[in-house]
């Protein structure tokens, strides 16, 4: 049996020294922001770096994996803080009617 042969993603190769991978391309376009040498070019160059920050952060290598890393992170923040609360509401709930947090059915 022959092996089946799948295409594969073709190799970047920088051309004029410009950026390849997701995150460079979007700290090269933070800094053209910045070249702009006004509040407004600072200002957006500034979300480009945020932007980058979080690229890295996450490890993503392009936006779709982004968006879906962020989407998780994002889960898993709005379950600490569901956590967090309901905590809080049967301490707060244990201190009114006497309970400790091992009284429970």
């Amino acid at each position: 049996m022959n092996a089946i042969s799948r295409p594969t993603a073709p190799k970047l190769v920088p051309m004029n020294g410009q950026p390849v991978t997701f995150l460079e391309v979007v700290e090269h376009e933070a800094n053209g922001y910045r070249a702009w040498g006004n509040e407004m070019g600072e200002f957006l160059a500034s979300q480009m770096d945020r932007l980058a920050q979080l690229i890295a952060w996450t490890s993503a290598s392009n936006p779709a994996d982004f968006l879906d890393r962020l989407e998780v992170w994002d889960g898993e923040i709005r379950q600490q803080w569901e956590d967090r609360g309901y905590k809080a509401g049967l301490e707060a709930a244990s201190s009114v009617y006497g309970l400790s947090l091992d009284d429970r059915y």
